[in-house]
């Protein structure tokens, strides 16, 4: 049974190295990566201030710039995490909405998505979000994605986050519990 298990995996390995070996062309390579390290999150805390309803759209992470050309696809991930602590502010606490997206942006200050003639940005997400709410106590929100590149330049890629609630409120972001990762393949 063992003799028959090695041999089956050694013919699946010789098989797929052929079909990679003749097939290369149009394939897709590795060209550039980066991943943020605990603790770089770019702010400690997001805000509603009273009688807002919506938060400031701020940066959470920022890689780049990656140098990309027409053709090559980025591949996203990025995860962050927030504390809803408001029921040590208010009696009985408050319901925040947590909300982000990942964006690549020629901007490195970017927060949203523009036609500006001189700025090139782009979804990598969409943009969503949910309820933290002070029974919940943390908000963990994943994101993934990927984006063609349309026009060669220097760009940046950033998850972007934002709080609402219906009166003021701040949830604080967990330092060390996210990060931003990026992949870039191309010819």
């Amino acid at each position: 049974m063992k003799k028959t298990a090695l041999i089956i995996i050694i013919l699946l390995v010789s098989v797929s190295n052929v079909f990679a070996s003749e097939y290369r062309e149009g394939v897709y390579f590795l060209k550039g990566w980066g991943k943020t390290t605990h603790g770089e999150e770019k702010y400690t805390q997001l805000r509603v201030e009273e009688g807002e309803r919506k938060g400031i759209k701020k940066q959470i992470f920022r890689l780049g710039p990656f140098d990309l050309n027409e053709g090559d696809i980025v591949k996203a991930s990025a995860e962050w995490r927030t504390t809803n602590n408001t029921h040590k502010q208010y009696r009985k606490g408050r319901n925040v909405a947590m909300g982000s997206q990942l964006i690549i942006s020629t901007d490195p200050d970017a927060t949203f998505i523009t036609d500006e003639a001189d700025i090139v940005s782009g979804a990598v997400t969409e943009w969503n979000g949910f309820n933290v709410t002070r029974n919940m106590h943390h908000g963990y929100q994943p994101k993934s994605g990927s984006f063609l590149v349309e026009s060669p330049g220097l760009y940046y890629v950033i998850l972007v986050g934002r709080i609402q609630c219906t009166k003021e409120a701040k949830l604080r972001i967990d330092r060390g519990y996210g990060h931003l990762q990026v992949e870039v393949y191309g010819e």
